[in-house]
């Protein structure tokens, strides 16, 4: 609201840069429209428990939701910088078309897309509009999304080996692994929603990982006949990585809401911590590519 007000009176605010600089950081990390998805997946499994009536909040929330990301996918970044900036701005000085940009110390910003010269005695420069740091690649970032990917691997492993909640109902408790809560959910006949956490919590992650090594392994070699294709892999690998959050959303909701001590309650299980770490771990490994 901010930087929207700032825009509209054609004069930014104080920190409308920065704002801005930090939107463009926190996007994939917005999640509302996958917390809806998991508070649908946890009422269904309450509904198997007790009687369960819909409030007003949780349709507001969908409004929410869906008017959050229509609001970020309604904004035009490029138009937006221009209007901090005072209109689009024009090339460094000097700068020669047909030659690539490294052999000229440009670079482009990867938050605003503004093309820089970096000087050759500074060693870190900054973005002169948005202040983000600037570099040709991302410093070491194919060791990083090794290192990331291979974390994300080990971590998958309790993930699915050990319990993802705990449920005690008068006085017994009972155990489910993520696998052991789709077929939960298929036996209740939910196959919809059983589907739904397969999905997430199994074909995206495993996915997910195999497209980044693939590309890793494959990105050293010049091939310009599937460069569309792997980059397209990219962009869907980018994507889907958040919706895995759904079951750890499950969790949480559940945990939150069914707390009625020896009666009945759900706790949360360590393949909960190993599984979040795994979903994090993907994106910002899709993300340092």
């Amino acid at each position: 609201i901010w930087l929207q007000f700032g825009l509209l009176r054609n004069q930014s605010l104080p920190f409308s840069r920065d704002i801005a600089r930090s939107l463009s950081h926190l996007a994939p990390w917005l999640m509302a429209d996958v917390f809806i998805i998991g508070a649908l997946v946890s009422l269904i499994k309450i509904a198997s428990m007790a009687q369960v009536e819909l409030g007003v909040s949780f349709w507001a929330f969908c409004a929410f939701a869906v008017l959050l990301i229509a609001t970020t996918q309604s904004l035009d970044a490029d138009w937006m910088w221009f209007s901090l900036d005072d209109g689009e701005p024009l090339a460094p000085e000097g700068t020669r078309t047909g030659t690539t940009a490294a052999a000229q110390n440009l670079a482009g910003c990867h938050t605003c897309g503004l093309i820089n010269r970096i000087p050759e005695q500074v060693k870190k420069a900054r973005c002169i509009r948005c202040h983000e740091p600037l570099h040709n690649r991302i410093p070491n970032s194919l060791q990083r999304t090794w290192a990331l990917i291979i974390a994300a691997t080990v971590m998958y492993i309790p993930a699915n080996l050990y319990p993802i909640m705990t449920t005690a109902s008068l006085g017994d408790a009972s155990s489910s692994t993520i696998i052991g809560g789709v077929v939960e959910l298929a036996q209740m006949g939910s196959w919809p929603i059983a589907a739904v956490i397969f999905i997430a919590s199994v074909i995206v992650p495993v996915g997910k990982l195999v497209a980044l090594i693939w590309l890793c392994l494959v990105v050293t070699r010049s091939n310009e006949i599937n460069a569309h294709n792997r980059t397209v892999l990219y962009r869907i690998t980018e994507f889907i990585g958040r919706w895995s959050m759904v079951d750890v959303f499950v969790v949480a909701i559940l945990v939150a809401l069914i707390r009625a001590g020896t009666l009945m309650s759900i706790t949360p299980g360590p393949a909960a911590l190993a599984f979040g770490a795994v979903v994090v771990l993907t994106m910002l490994a899709a993300m340092t590519f």
